[in-house]
């Protein structure tokens, strides 16, 4: 800062004249200062702001209802996503709801009429826990009657209190007529979809393994499971030992009579008791090794069957050295059998299976078919029996031998058979192994394979149906696509029953004597018509004869001695939020929305059940568009937790906490804006008391600056005050094409979903354009000038402007913001305006101009130089003098046509007190003036150059005028010309 040091020096020993700086407040009232109501911040718990947010609720409706009826305009549809009604709103409900207004808030303003209606999944496991734990009861002690009232009970509360929340978020919606998965039309209907999806042949009952719950103790989907990546499960290899004669010719000369195992490795062991086959790869090679030396005395000296490609890893894996003795091919396992390791009498065979590889383990695969997917599939082809010994809970049935009954399979029941394997010297070797593994995504508890008798939706028929819609899907973003189709080409067949009782019964009938199960038209439709009379109660509260009346068995051609009753299972609740758009689009032709908007997790959830069921009975994707947000974690980047103390309540920031002095109430604008800027991008999305104060701060200069707009204009009519754009000064045309820029960059983030760079377009707009650099320079025309004068209702058409395209550009984000703008706005003071009402972001195409952008540029590049080398000094007690040539001197002329000017843009911009403009080089005595270089690169006819500029700031030597603050009086005391007629 050579030049600040010098300019320092020179302005201390320049001879000025005495009381140079001298003022008074003589003319303060003649200065047009900024006038607004608009308080610099708005007290979230005020009876002012408590009055004001329940009259934007109120207004919020009508403003729904209004646009609903505008039919001419093309319509939005964002299909709601049911969050469950199990308790109070957290940060996640925050990110999706407010995700999804920000967008319908935007179609709004851009001219679409929206269609959203809000929903809540009221059904399912989640909701009859809560609603159980809340009074402390046992399930097993109350009737299924009794525990539907408590779920419907604590349902609706949660409802209640939900709603109640978003409203305050300012959620546009049709709050009046939101779906709600126990209302008596929406189960009737989600009945008819499922008895279509039965006539196509889409739905069929089986007995196989599926995911079980014991905590829960019902049948669960692939969506409703988490995986925990720390679980630890037993890692054993068992011996399995062979039945002699059934060894392959010549094999007992080369063991030299020594027993022979196979040698398996699994991490069930609970599953063993069940095994019925041991596995084999038809096209691998095998071997007949021996162990001669390990750490485990159980191996050695015996003779193992295992892959040949395994022995390496085997030997790594036991610490053991295994010599090979037979050659075999996986052919030569086709006859062998062997002795069950827990009960000797059993016998099975070796069987092929695809799903062996070399990879993991000995080569060989333990098979129990009534728990595992790849098990069942051999055991279907090979006609073996589905053994199942584990009932609801979790635990032994007797079946599985006295020293198993009752165990748990996970806990006791797995050690229990390790010590029975070890009792008997069959357990090679055991170790623990960290591993990722299903669990109950409701009960936080692990999930087992077991072989119940459930329903099914045959997704293998649906899948390449489905995959092939999805391909008329955007997905945003599109990274997501591969997971998607992923996990649709992966998925098993979807088990959509469940043995509870809070949900939509399945309208199933089973033959008391058979239990072949009963149901077609007749008995669905009158099912349906019960239902949409007294809603699902009536499953449980009415007989079998009133559910199935003879009228119905008569049409269904039921034999008159065959006694029948009703079914117990209810709907997956993935199929019933899975089929919504049949209830919410059904007065849609098409009945399929323009947008699905929800977390990472409904990739494999509620995307999936969607459109399997659209593509199922409409042959097209439920949805046009996907967007896909990530899920909220804390400042570390860790998952939010209430064991870890970590989570984070929306309802602290919009109310503030306990402490207000720690956690302030922020009001719903800071929470949205804190959405826009962090949800959109995506990924995870990080909350915490520093951000939300950021983000909060953020929000607070922008109020400011439209406070400030706001008092800039209080005498402005923009009808009869405002000055054509081809009148205006270059720096009024150039600020009215930024914001044209601005507003049609924000306008592009929007469309894309983009609205974390709304955010970031914004905070820069306002901070660089808006606030530093043109309110900074216009305040001395804004304030001085004559009130009616062209100068100045210039830069007041500008100001009125951007006021206005801020406005519209923010509003989506910031409603409430905006409302509380348009209470104190000088041209609304005699209605109440809405922005929602009107269409459009208040910009217009006149304002772009590339040569005032090229003036413009030119002289923003001799303000940089100015601003970062005058250090500390008041730029209005320096006259400058800039000295150009060429095309850079025309462009200067542009922006001051005087040779010497304290109100021209160039003056201005600088915000020196005089600056004189001129072509000829001027010889400057060293010792009264600092001289400063610049260049500015120059664009003409499509090619660029570099030309250059030289400042010379000198000590303005004229006196303070009182009223303007700007040294251009000729005398001490005296105004300045131009104050002196505008006063």
């Amino acid at each position: 800062m050579i030049w600040f040091t010098v300019l320092k020096q020179i302005l201390c020993r320049k001879s000025l004249p005495v009381c140079r700086k001298f003022s008074t407040k003589k003319y303060s009232h003649t200065v047009h200062l900024p006038k607004t109501s608009f308080p610099q911040r708005f007290k979230r718990k005020s009876k002012v702001a408590l009055g004001l947010e329940n009259q934007r609720q109120s207004s919020e409706q009508e403003l729904y209802n209004w646009q609903a009826q505008k039919e001419d305009r093309k319509l939005f549809i964002l299909h709601d996503g049911p969050p469950y009604a199990n308790g109070d709103i957290h940060i996640g409900h925050a990110v999706n709801k407010i995700l999804k207004d920000i967008t319908n808030r935007y179609k709004l303003l851009s001219g679409h009429r929206i269609h959203f209606v809000s929903g809540w999944d009221c059904h399912g496991l989640p909701i009859e826990q809560k609603a159980l734990q809340a009074g402390k009861t046992d399930f097993r002690q109350l009737s299924p009657s009794e525990i539907r009232v408590k779920a419907k009970a604590f349902a609706e509360d949660a409802v209640r209190r939900q709603m109640t929340a978003f409203k305050q978020w300012g959620i546009l919606a049709d709050w009046d007529n939101s779906y709600l998965t126990f209302d008596k039309n929406y189960e009737a209907a989600q009945l008819e979809i499922f008895y279509r999806l039965y006539e196509k042949g889409l739905i069929y009952r089986d007995l196989k393994p599926v995911y079980w719950s014991p905590s829960s103790r019902t049948a669960l989907a692939e969506a409703e499971l988490e995986y925990n990546n720390s679980h630890v499960s037993p890692s054993i290899y068992v011996k399995f030992p062979l039945t002699p004669e059934k060894l392959p010719v010549g094999l007992l000369e080369n063991v030299y009579n020594i027993p022979v195992y196979a040698l398996v490795w699994t991490t069930t062991p609970w599953t063993i008791p069940a095994n019925q086959a041991l596995c084999f790869a038809v096209n691998e090679n095998y071997s007949v090794v021996r162990c001669n030396t390990s750490g485990n005395k159980a191996l050695i000296g015996d003779h193992y069957i295992v892959g040949t490609d395994a022995i390496p890893a085997l030997e790594e894996a036991l610490d053991a050295k295994l010599t090979s003795l037979v050659k075999l091919t996986g052919k030569d396992l086709m006859n062998c059998t062997y002795s069950h390791p827990l009960t000797p009498a059993r016998v099975h065979p070796f069987l092929p299976g695809l799903h062996v590889s070399m990879e993991k383990g000995s080569g060989l695969v333990h098979t129990a078919p009534a728990h595992g997917p790849e098990d069942f599939i051999v055991a279907k082809k090979h006609n073996l029996p589905l053994m199942s010994l584990v009932d609801e809970d979790g635990n032994y049935t007797p079946e599985a031998g006295e020293e198993l009954v009752g165990q748990h399979v996970l806990t006791k029941g797995n050690f229990t058979v390790l010590n029975l394997l070890k009792q008997a010297g069959l357990l090679a070797r055991i170790d623990d192994l960290v591993h990722s593994y299903p669990y109950d995504w409701r009960t936080k508890k692990p999930v087992i394979y077991r072989a119940s008798k459930q329903w099914f939706i045959n997704t293998d028929v649906l899948k390449h149906r489905a995959l092939k819609c999805l391909k008329s899907v955007e997905i945003h973003p599109e990274v997501y696509r591969r997971q998607m189709e992923t996990q649709l080409e992966q998925r098993p067949s979807w088990c959509i029953s469940r043995q509870r009782v809070w949900g939509v019964p399945l309208p199933i009938f089973y033959c008391k004597d058979t239990g072949e199960p009963l149901i077609n038209k007749y008995t669905t439709e009158h099912i349906q018509e019960l239902v949409r009379q007294h809603g699902t109660d009536c499953w449980w509260t009415m007989s079998e004869t009133e559910l199935l009346p003879q009228s119905v068995r008569d049409k269904s051609g039921v034999l008159p001695d065959k006694e029948y009753v009703k079914g117990t299972d209810i709907l997956d609740i993935w199929f019933e939020s899975g089929v919504s758009w049949a209830s919410v689009l059904k007065d849609f032709p098409e009945q399929q929305a323009d947008l699905y908007l929800e977390g990472i997790d409904q990739v494999r959830g509620w995307f999936q059940s969607s459109l399997l069921t659209a593509v199922a009975l409409n042959e097209k994707p439920p949805y046009k568009n996907l967007f896909i947000h990530g899920f909220t974690v804390d400042e570390n980047g860790y998952k939010m937790s209430k064991s870890q103390g970590n989570v984070f309540d929306p309802v602290v920031v919009t109310d503030g906490g306990l402490d207000l002095k720690k956690e302030p109430a922020y009001g719903a604008d800071v929470l949205r804006w804190w959405v826009a800027g962090h949800a959109s991008n995506h990924t995870n999305i990080t909350v915490g008391n520093s951000i939300i104060a950021s983000m909060a701060e953020q929000v607070h200069k922008i109020r400011l600056m439209l406070r400030f707009l706001l008092g800039a204009v209080y005498d402005f009519q923009p009808a009869s005050d405002s000055i054509p754009v081809s009148n205006m000064s270059a720096f009024d045309q150039y600020m009215l094409h930024l914001l044209l820029e601005h507003s049609k960059q924000v306008q592009k983030e929007y469309q894309s979903y983009s609205y974390n760079r709304v955010v970031l377009q914004t905070n820069s707009f306002v901070a660089t354009e808006v606030s530093a650099l043109y309110c900074h320079s216009i305040k001395d025309r804004l304030y001085c000038e004559h009130r009616d004068g062209w100068l100045r209702r210039s830069c007041q058409t500008v100001l009125y402007h951007i006021l206005d395209v801020c406005c519209r550009t923010l509003a989506p984000i910031l409603p409430f913001l905006v409302d509380e703008v348009f209470l104190h706005h000088p041209s609304h003071v005699k209605e109440r305006f809405n922005v929602f009402h009107t269409v459009g972001f208040g910009d217009c195409v006149h304002w772009r101009n590339a040569d005032v952008v090229g003036i413009m540029q030119a002289a923003l590049e001799v303000r940089n130089v100015f601003n970062s080398n005058r250090g500390e000094v008041n730029p209005r007690e320096l006259d400058v003098l800039l000295f150009a040539t060429g095309e850079l001197y025309s462009r200067f002329k542009c922006l001051q046509a005087e040779d010497v000017s304290s109100y021209s843009t160039l003056c201005e911009m600088l915000q020196t007190s005089h600056t004189r403009l001129t072509s000829h080089p001027a010889s400057v005595p060293e010792d009264s003036a600092a001289v400063l270089q610049g260049t500015c690169e120059l664009t003409v006819a499509e090619s660029s150059h570099v030309e250059k500029f030289t400042l010379v700031i000198t000590p303005s030597l004229m006196y303070l005028c009182e009223r303007c603050r700007m040294f251009t009086a000729s005398n001490q005391g005296d105004l300045c010309q131009r104050c002196s007629q505008s006063v």
